[in-house]
């Protein structure tokens, strides 16, 4: 149970990639990040045995999970209050394919039928390499497809044999339903000051009441006088 910790750090380092220190671009933003990262593990290592700085109580050992999981990964919680992406009508695809700059990619929602015959949804992403062209002609190039318009409806008519649109499942007259931009919003990293003041808090308070404890231990070991 207390070694929980190791398997759930392979799948931590999928949502927070600066744990592999990449996007690391300077000594100040590795220290930080190394910081946070080992704090986060102490205080889940806390969580799971039941012990700070004296045996937690059941809600302390819930915050103490909640404050290391918002340590580990704070971009959760930013995902909840402004999501990642922002939605744009199909009709600018091409437009937003040509002005994307060198190794620039796009995102796009489709959905059409499987081979199966049930109607399926996914994102697919596609990387662009350099730029150059009409959107069309950098869109077939990165993903193998042709794409028509038609009364505000965007429809994949042609899908390349081995290409990247059909390495993702995607197929011949499937529609795109929106093109997903990322949205500009606030770092991350603001999560963490309410994560470091509840660590805080229930260090004081654990401090305070094993303090106490030990207190009332050495009372109850001196013999009463008489």
């Amino acid at each position: 149970y207390y070694s929980l910790r190791t398997a759930i750090l392979p799948f931590i380092f999928i949502f927070n990639s600066e744990l592999l220190l990449i996007g690391i671009d300077s000594i100040w933003h590795l220290l930080f990040t190394v910081t946070v990262s080992v704090t986060a593990i102490l205080v889940f290592s806390a969580s799971l045995q039941g012990w700070l700085f004296c045996r937690n109580r059941i809600w302390e050992s819930a915050l103490l999970l909640i404050v290391s999981l918002t340590l580990l990964r704070p971009g959760f919680w930013l995902d909840l209050v402004h999501p990642p992406f922002n939605a744009v009508a199909p009709s600018t695809l091409m437009d937003m394919v040509e002005a994307q700059p060198d190794d620039g990619s796009v995102r796009l929602r489709v959905r059409g039928e499987k081979f199966g015959g049930n109607i399926g949804e996914r994102v697919a992403v596609f990387y662009l390499g350099k730029k150059g062209g009409m959107g069309s002609e950098r869109l077939e190039k990165a993903a193998g497809v042709t794409v028509s318009f038609d009364d505000g409806k965007a429809i994949i008519e042609n899908v390349n044999f081995g290409s990247e649109a059909e390495k993702q499942g995607i197929n011949f007259d499937w529609e795109i339903l929106e093109v997903q931009v990322r949205a500009e919003r606030f770092a991350k990293e603001w999560f963490l000051m309410p994560a470091f003041l509840l660590l805080a808090l229930i260090s004081v308070l654990q401090i305070g009441r094993k303090r106490r404890e030990d207190e009332a231990e050495v009372e109850a070991s001196v013999p009463a006088s008489h």
